[in-house]
């Protein structure tokens, strides 16, 4: 009998000779070991024995299922003994960038968490899709995830041994809230800022200096934290752009941006100890001023996050480390701006998230999905990632099989494709990129190109018609063939198929808006040959984009709520005006 895939990879797994019935004893021993997930598993003599913990023993029980699924009639006498090598091992959805998904899709969500080991679940949330209790206006014609929703998804988060620990940006990432006229006031920027030489019309942190803007986020709170069981919570207080350059830009002047940006964080900080919660928060603004770092709360868990293939850097975990700071290393997904996502970061991401983690002493590992920009891309693309991250952080040092079996995992476990083909599609899926000339940073060119106004050009300096017909709509087109050939399985494997078609045909899309852009005005299909004006090809690009969204709408609906698709829409739509 061959060796049995078991994901994440298992510390050690010894095989005995001969093999025991399949449906032998299942015998739970409950034992605490000094690491409360770990957990043993002896099969021999038709009995089956699980060692652990209550957690321990949901663990084991998860590995079983594993083994039981690959067997017929006999299963391998074996020993394994496992336990983690983060005590955390986390994801993070963001369910606030237009896209809500609905109470099945969570309950979905979660269960294959649990089965790759998953103990923490965040739902990141900025604007309206919670509902605000003291802001019922906000959120009135959304779709918000409620208080009830909450407490049932926290229920069967507990259920599975994962903590769903709530999370809220409380300070940058304010813009849906500052939009609105009645919140306006509270902005350091009301009527907007320059960054990294762009205009920014849209206020997007609070005024640190106006006590009404620690009201308001204490508010937020109130109406949030009573749903969740958790004795966490991330405050987020990112990416505070703007910071110092308007209502307190004297006195970041005076004492410095750092310093204010502290004061601020440590009233956030006061008021989450005084309800009883541990402080996440992200840490990439206390790292631009490390000489404060030793001045925070040692009870506080920092988040360092980075989600390019050189983060997150060794650099930053030391200053954590040596400043006595408990941090999460926080990597991600790839799946964001990308629409197929990008395999290559992915890996090299996480691997330096859990690698440099692990040797500086990091608590946990959180691994992210963001939906920037209209969180286009379906929820399968991120799959692979989530799989990743959760076998790295169980199990470091097996890079090797962690990486090899990844789409062994999706083929059998996540897409039961009888093919074994669907898992290395989707990571050969997440590679288009690397066939762009034009390289950019946490987002794909095409995308780039998708997101951009028709008429811009910026985004295809450095390109050509030629190589985007001979070498990226090809590659495109592969993966769209090769999803004939699965045999997948699943309960939505329809529907997996109907995802990678739509997102193949979006960046098709783009390789035609790229081409229009360069001034090439025919379909790739019969590159160079065109007789068509730039009005006719402008009719044939509008064409696609009406296929597209149409299919879209469908395909956002059986998955997600419906507030958040207009917003997704727009994104797409505006690149093609109707002129």
């Amino acid at each position: 009998m061959k060796p049995l895939l078991i994901y994440p990879t298992p510390k050690k797994v010894e095989y005995m000779e001969g093999t025991s019935k399949k449906t032998s004893e299942i015998v739970k021993i409950h034992k605490e070991y000094k690491n409360e997930e770990e957990y043993r598993i002896e099969i021999k003599d038709d009995t089956i024995k699980l060692f652990g913990s209550d957690v321990g023993l949901f663990r084991a029980e998860t590995t079983l299922k594993l083994i039981l699924s690959q067997c017929n009639l006999r299963i391998p006498n074996l020993k394994i003994k496992d336990s983690p090598d983060f005590s955390v091992r986390g994801v993070m959805l963001d369910i606030s960038r237009s896209k809500i998904p609905s109470m099945d899709t969570l309950y979905h969500i979660i269960d294959i968490l649990a089965d790759l080991k998953i103990n923490q679940l965040q739902l990141y949330i900025e604007g309206f899709s919670f509902a605000y209790e003291s802001f019922p206006d906000v959120w009135k014609d959304q779709t918000p995830v409620k208080g009830e929703e909450i407490l049932e998804i926290d229920r069967y988060c507990r259920e599975r041994y994962i903590e769903l620990v709530p999370n809220q940006n409380s300070f940058g990432h304010m813009g849906p809230w500052l939009a609105r006229e009645e919140f306006k006031d509270l902005a350091e920027c009301p009527e907007g800022f320059e960054f990294q030489g762009t205009f920014i019309p849209t206020p997007l942190c609070l005024n640190p200096l106006d006590d009404r803007s620690f009201d308001f986020v204490k508010t937020l709170y109130d109406d949030l934290l009573p749903y969740f069981s958790s004795d966490k919570f991330n405050v987020g207080c990112d990416e505070t752009l703007e910071l110092g350059k308007g209502k307190s830009k004297s006195l970041c002047e005076e004492v410095g941006v750092g310093r204010v940006y502290k004061n601020f964080l440590m009233k956030i900080y006061e008021d989450v100890k005084r309800r009883g919660k541990t402080m996440m928060f992200w840490g990439d603004i206390i790292l631009s001023y490390p000489e404060l770092i030793p001045e925070l709360p040692k009870d506080v868990i920092a988040l360092n996050w980075g989600y390019l293939s050189t983060q997150p850097t060794e650099a930053s975990c030391k200053i954590f480390k040596e400043a006595n700071i408990p941090f999460y290393t926080c990597p991600g997904t790839a799946s964001w701006n990308s629409i197929w996502g990008q395999t290559d970061q992915m890996i090299t991401n996480i691997d330096n998230a859990a690698r440099y983690g692990k040797k500086h002493g990091a608590i946990g590992l959180l691994n992210t999905d963001w939906g920037d920009n209209g969180h286009l891309q379906y929820l399968p693309v991120s799959y692979a990632g989530f799989a990743y991250g959760a076998a790295m952080s169980w199990n470091t040092r097996k890079r090797s099989e962690n990486y090899n079996n990844l789409p062994r995992y999706l083929n059998k476990f996540i897409f039961e494709d009888e093919s074994e083909l669907m898992g290395n599609l989707v990571l050969e899926a997440g590679l288009y990129h690397t066939y762009e000339e034009i390289k950019q940073n946490n987002i794909t060119n095409l995308v780039r190109v998708l997101y951009s106004p028709l008429d811009e050009k910026e985004s295809v300096k450095g390109t050509t018609s030629e190589h985007i017909a001979s070498r990226i709509y090809p590659y495109i087109n592969k993966i769209l063939y090769s999803l004939n050939e699965t045999k997948m399985k699943c309960k939505d494997a329809n529907l997996i198929i109907d995802e990678y078609i739509n997102s193949g045909r979006m960046l098709k899309f783009a390789c035609h808006l790229a081409c229009y852009k360069l001034g090439y005005y025919g379909l790739l299909d019969s590159f160079p040959d065109s007789d068509m004006t730039k009005d006719e090809f402008k009719s044939v690009l509008l064409g696609m984009q009406e296929t597209i969204m149409d299919e879209h709408k469908r395909l956002w609906k059986i998955r997600n709520r419906k507030g958040g698709l207009e917003d997704s829409l727009r994104v797409v739509t505006k690149i093609l005006p109707d002129n």
